[in-house]
């Protein structure tokens, strides 16, 4: 067994990594950057050694150092974790130069399996069905448009490196090509260090359905079965959870083999991940699955593969790295009951799930389900990674079981001091097709579109937010106030973007009632029903950290504010362009005394390993630029500043300079 390992990265996978190593007698060796310091992998670890500066180029992508580091701290091998090098051919092979061990799979693999465009010709080689699409040698745009035109849109443009869904676009239409393709190779130049674009036809009405191999260095490869990943935005996942339900079984025997058969493909060993759409047959009778990628490392997501299976994934890698036959057969895998996981992000998410930072100054999360972390209370969330918080995983004999026992961890879960993704999860794990199971990728774009801080919504969802709280907080508290002639009616201020309401709220012992201005009486029915105006409506609510989250034709969210601090936060100037997060000013679409419309990119924003585009809110002239290209900028930095026109062209307002 080795016996001592340096693990490349941070956060929540590097505790995970450790607690296996330890739980092996491994000795473990944590890297951190100047923002990770006082991190909690660190202080797992057995001992942890500065890498450098925060910049991911500087720290955890400086794969020279990192050998270096493990040579100086005499480990034999490293573990890359997922994200940064893991996927790094050349990484791989100064590891293993150096004279330790890469615990994960050869170069020669990771290379192979590394460009969609060369995995594909070799997984069609290998009677693998394949997803249609092209790499173009000329990768101009007038090629790759082509490339488009020929498959037919709607089409995927991705990039040939990487994963995670950074890069890429869908393109619905010949006009929207041109700017997806310059988006698409400036996030993937950042992300990957390579802007080479692929056009893949666009499959929809799709599922994401993934299978879990080990591979020893035998030869032997089994599979642990499948996970459903469809539950996703912007291309990243949210939920996943194994088994995969609603598969036919025939289906997916061939997708084990499949598997199975792209593994030995490239003589695979430890673990991977290859990744199907599920769709529609062609004949319009039945499923059909479409290889996607094969992702040479451990999954976010492998927990739920653990949970059903009993098998310690990562204890198999060090196992196998370690010369270790698989010990299992095929025939001894088997689900045992279900699992789901969902991932807890610093998001701001109304506004498009843009990443958030700051400080958490709580972090709790409940003791009765698997949760893993890298983070706790006072740790500060920075815009130089990836913003994921923490993976609850529920498991239960059953798919209903598991389920609710997330919904009821996500709701007991603690989080404040920053903006995350919790309520929205509370939304997901409530809606009717988490329930059934088997939802399509577009799910939570199509049937949780989440509004807008500037949608105003109808008066009957004020009335579901205010009930939602009052029914989750409230009644325990002064809201539930009794005079001598009985309940009395008192009132509710509640906020969403730059309104507010003020609103009456009747509650008794058994019921909770609302109005507002000439506005009859709205009651509650049950948990999750109102009554307004002799109408019935259903929805779905949730409270959580202050913040009320409404799922009635759209999501929605708002803010509960106190009488005594009934104040809220100015819309952004119209006539300025800020930045929504600290991060790194890529581009600069636009100089001084040019004229742009409401939605011009003004300038492109790298955060967290992401593109952000800062774009006009009126018809103007720039009239001057605050920031210059590469300069880093925190949250609300002022980009331009628009002298503000009428359609007309005449100046409606000059700022002062």
């Amino acid at each position: 067994m080795l016996k001592s390992v340096l693990i490349a990265n941070r956060g929540e996978i590097a505790c995970r990594i450790i607690r296996s190593a330890q739980g092996l007698g491994i000795r473990t060796i944590a890297v951190f950057s100047d923002a990770d310091a006082n991190s909690q992998h660190t202080r797992l670890a057995d001992r942890a050694v500065r890498l450098g500066p925060p910049a991911p180029g500087q720290s955890y992508l400086d794969g020279r150092r990192i050998v270096e580091l493990a040579l100086e701290e005499h480990a034999d091998c490293v573990h890359p974790g997922y994200g940064f090098l893991a996927e790094s051919a050349h990484f791989a092979e100064t590891v293993t130069a150096a004279g330790m061990t890469f615990v994960g799979p050869t170069a020669d693999a990771i290379r192979a399996m590394g460009s969609k465009d060369r995995a594909k010709d070799l997984m069609a080689a290998a009677g693998v069905p394949v997803v249609p699409g092209v790499v173009e040698s000329e990768q101009d745009d007038v090629a790759l448009l082509d490339a488009a035109c020929t498959l037919g849109f709607p089409v995927l443009i991705k990039p040939v490196a990487g994963g995670g869904g950074r890069g890429m676009r869908i393109v619905s239409e010949v006009g929207g090509l041109q700017a997806a393709l310059s988006s698409a190779r400036a996030e993937a130049l950042v992300s990957f260090g390579d802007d080479t674009l692929m056009v893949e036809k666009l499959v929809v009405n799709a599922r994401h359905v993934e299978v879990q191999v080990l591979a020893d260095n035998y030869g032997k490869i089994i599979h642990l079965l499948d996970r459903d990943c469809s539950m996703q935005r912007r291309h990243q996942k949210l939920i996943e959870e194994a088994p995969a339900v609603s598969l036919h079984e025939e289906l997916r025997s061939r997708m084990f083999r499949s598997a199975l058969r792209a593994a030995r493909a490239v003589n695979y060993r430890g673990a991977g991940t290859i990744e199907f759409l599920v769709g529609p047959a062609a004949t319009g009778a039945g499923q059909e699955f479409w290889f996607i990628e094969m992702n040479t490392r451990l999954q976010v997501e492998h927990p739920v593969t653990e949970q059903v299976t009993g098998i310690d994934i990562v204890d198999w890698q060090f196992r196998i790295a370690s010369g270790e036959r698989l010990a299992m057969r095929q025939g001894d895998i088997s689900a045992r009951g279900h699992a789901i996981e969902a991932r807890l992000c610093a998001e701001r998410v109304e506004e498009g799930f843009l990443p958030a930072t700051g400080q958490l100054s709580a972090a709790s999360f409940p003791d009765f389900l698997r949760v893993e972390s890298g983070v706790s209370q006072w740790d500060r969330i920075t815009p130089y990674y990836d913003s994921m918080i923490a993976k609850l995983i529920a498991s239960g004999n059953t798919r209903i079981d598991a389920l609710r026992r997330l919904r009821r961890a996500l709701r007991e879960t603690r989080l404040s001091g920053i903006d995350t993704n919790q309520g929205f999860l509370n939304l997901v794990v409530a809606s009717c097709a988490m329930e059934q199971g088997g939802a399509k990728t577009e799910f939570l774009s199509r049937e949780l579109a989440v509004r807008s801080p500037g949608e105003c919504p109808p008066v009957t969802v004020w009335f579901m937010a205010a009930l939602t709280y009052l029914g989750e907080v409230a009644i325990a508290s002064s809201f539930s106030g009794f005079a001598l002639w009985g309940y009395r009616w008192q009132q509710l201020r509640i906020g969403r973007g730059a309104e507010e309401r003020l609103l009456d709220v009747h509650i008794t012992a058994h019921s909770c009632e609302v109005r507002w201005e000439d506005d009859s009486c709205v009651s509650r029915i049950g948990s999750c029903r109102v009554r307004v105006n002799g109408s019935i409506y259903d929805y779905a609510g949730c409270v959580c950290e202050g913040s009320v989250w409404i799922l009635h034709g759209g999501v929605w969210m708002f803010r509960v504010i106190q009488p005594e601090t009934s104040q809220h936060t100015a819309a952004t100037s119209r006539d300025t362009v800020r930045s929504p997060m600290p991060g790194f000013v890529r581009t600069i679409l636009v100089g001084a005394g040019e004229t742009v419309v409401a939605g011009d990119t003004i300038a492109v924003l790298e955060a967290m390993k992401m593109e952000h585009e800062l774009v006009a809110g009126c018809v103007g002239v720039v009239a001057r630029l605050r920031v210059e290209v590469g300069q880093q900028v925190e949250a609300d930095a002022i980009i331009a500043e628009l002298e503000e026109r009428e359609a007309g062209g005449e100046d409606k307002a000059v700022p002062a300079l």
